[in-house]
């Protein structure tokens, strides 16, 4: 069983005094905490033109951070794949990937396909043409990260005899990850990742049924399932699960807020979507509570999904980092250090 953290990357507007140097010194002390702690993945994620929060761009700060921590699993989860080139891609992400070997890291990249009607704007972007970019970008990571003179015709990027100029240190190349909601989402992670990132904000009936989806398009294209099957999930805990929740409901109901309005759960079923109440989603979305709560909560996931590897946010937009702080400490203690 593998624990990792999303890295808190995402503010209010109105940072600490000292401006983004101060939040980015708050990111390095979350990391070199985790890394104490025994955690064994960190996790950046990405959005553009994020109001009303600022947030930092993944590929930069996984770069910092690689020379911070030795050992763990760094992770760009996601990249909205369909706002990159997929050349300028694969460039970046490979020079990311020997960074983190010659530290002693591993690089896993995550890709998604996006949804905020803001960032489509931002890039000019029908969703349409948004779908063929991820597709045809999917399709030509992989190729120029393991082949010289890379030859693509697409409707939306050509390459005529492409080699990047460094590769990848991990062979063939770094793990490939599709982070989806929907079913299409999911069975194009069956048939063209090395993992499907499972989202954090289903229900455990709603991901049993996905999985079995998963499972079906593995079998069909004639994979076998992933030796890692990683899964996100929103966690807080604390000496009582009362405290636990008390302390992270108004920055979660903030988050969810965003999210809704940005249009997240849009693609989700209706008895799934944020407007189901804090309350309901506190009892079978997300993982808040004491540290015994958090274990039996964790064993059932394992056995009703079968899944390896959890990665949690346990730092939202505006809670106090020393909070979060302390949530990570205990989890280690009390969680990981007794499971």
């Amino acid at each position: 069983m593998r624990f990792g953290l999303v890295l808190p990357v995402q503010h209010p507007v109105q940072p600490l005094q000292g401006g983004a140097a101060a939040l980015v010194r708050e990111i390095v002390a979350f990391a070199a905490a985790a890394a104490g702690a025994g955690y064994h993945s960190l996790w950046a994620v990405q959005h553009f033109v994020t109001a009303p929060y600022q947030m930092f761009q993944p590929l930069p700060l996984l770069a910092r951070l690689s020379g911070q921590v030795q050992g763990m699993t760094l992770g760009a989860g996601v990249l909205l794949l369909a706002f990159h080139h997929p050349v300028a891609l694969a460039e970046e992400t490979a020079s990311l990937d020997a960074l983190c070997a010659a530290d002693g890291n591993r690089l896993v990249i995550g890709v998604g396909l996006g949804y905020r009607a803001e960032e489509l704007a931002a890039f000019g972007m029908t969703r349409r043409q948004r779908l063929g970019r991820f597709e045809e970008a999917l399709e030509l990571l992989p190729a120029l990260w393991t082949q010289r003179d890379v030859k693509f015709q697409g409707r939306h990027f050509t390459c005529e005899g492409v080699s990047i100029s460094v590769p990848p240190v991990q062979q063939p190349h770094p793990p490939l990850w599709i982070g989806a909601n929907s079913l299409a989402g999911i069975r194009r992670a069956a048939r063209l990742a090395d993992a499907w990132l499972i989202n954090p904000h289903a229900s455990l009936a709603a991901l049993e049924d996905q999985l079995a989806v998963y499972r079906d398009e593995l079998e069909s294209c004639g994979k076998f399932e992933p030796e890692e099957l990683p899964i996100m999930r929103e966690l807080f805990v604390a000496p009582t699960r009362q405290a636990a929740i008390d302390a992270c409901r108004p920055y979660l109901e903030g988050k969810y807020a965003a999210y809704q309005a940005w249009g997240q759960d849009e693609v989700m079923d209706e008895e799934e979507r944020f407007n189901a109440g804090f309350e309901a989603m506190i009892e079978d979305r997300f993982i808040i509570g004491d540290a015994a709560f958090c274990r039996d909560k964790i064993a059932e996931y394992q056995q009703r999904l079968g899944v390896n590897h959890f990665i949690f946010r346990l730092h939202w937009p505006g809670m106090p980092m020393e909070e979060s702080l302390a949530a990570l400490r205990l989890f280690g203690e009390e969680v990981m250090g007794k499971g």
